[in-house]
């Protein structure tokens, strides 16, 4: 049985220093990256912002005899790799497999939170978070690794903030925490020296919203008669000391 195509779409960018502003603004689900004729320093920077800071799984398409280029991708650990000529089918079911291994990696990890890639839409526990495109980039990064630290530097290339000033991170970091923690228990995690992480809590569905609150109920219940037999309890000892038989 043919397997059903995954839906994306494609955006060109060029040149390879006009990344990092392309992606904050799509945040695609994949970056297809063509080296041919781009100089090795700067394909390097674009591909490292693309798998440090974005953290974007990345496929390159070098020319048969651009040894360097190859080396590069492997160097960095680059997820895919095709050499021209390569047929346009080829060149679809690779991307297709990167958009499926990336779905399944953010399907289940992100708990109560969903975030759209394409609307740039945020929501916790069916709340919605309204985040400017620096935090939401800031975000989209720690959700692309949960529970692994992302240090401030990448933080700051993700949301595009100046390397120098480094508590603006904490001020972002600050932003989200106020906008995403009023809708549940803490999510964004500081790790000492390291950065920040995210870990993400489990969604709670209306059903076992309802059994947590009638269990609730029922133990606020069981405490209030606890305390009405101690009283009575009590009641009686001391009518007993002042009345003794």
């Amino acid at each position: 049985m043919a397997r059903a195509q995954t839906t994306w779409s494609v955006h060109v960018v060029s040149p390879l220093n006009a990344i990092p502003t392309a992606v904050r603004t799509e945040w695609p689900d994949v970056a297809l990256v063509h080296a041919s004729e781009s100089q090795p320093a700067d394909l390097r920077d674009a591909l490292r912002w693309l798998k440090v800071a974005a953290r974007l799984p990345v496929l390159v398409v070098t020319a048969r005899g651009d040894v360097e280029h190859r080396l590069l991708a492997v160097e960095l650990r680059i997820d895919d790799h095709a050499i021209e000529p390569v047929a346009i089918e080829e060149l679809y079911a690779r991307i297709d497999q990167l958009v499926r291994s990336r779905a399944a990696l953010r399907r289940g990890p992100l708990g109560d939170l969903t975030l759209d890639a394409k609307t740039h839409e945020v929501a916790r526990r069916g709340h919605r978070v309204r985040l400017t495109p620096t935090e939401f980039a800031m975000l989209a990064r720690l959700t692309a690794s949960p529970n692994e630290p992302v240090s401030v530097e990448a933080l700051a290339e993700a949301g595009g903030l100046d390397l120098a000033r480094r508590n603006t991170v904490q001020v972002h970091i600050s932003a989200l925490r106020r906008k995403l923690e009023p809708t549940g228990p803490a999510l964004i995690h500081t790790s000492s020296g390291r950065g920040y992480y995210l870990r993400p809590t489990p969604e709670i569905d209306a059903e076992q919203r309802l059994a947590l609150l009638a269990r609730r109920e029922q133990l606020v219940k069981e405490r209030e008669e606890a305390v009405a037999r101690r009283t009575e309890l009590l009641a009686r000892f001391e009518s007993q000391r002042r009345h003794p038989r």
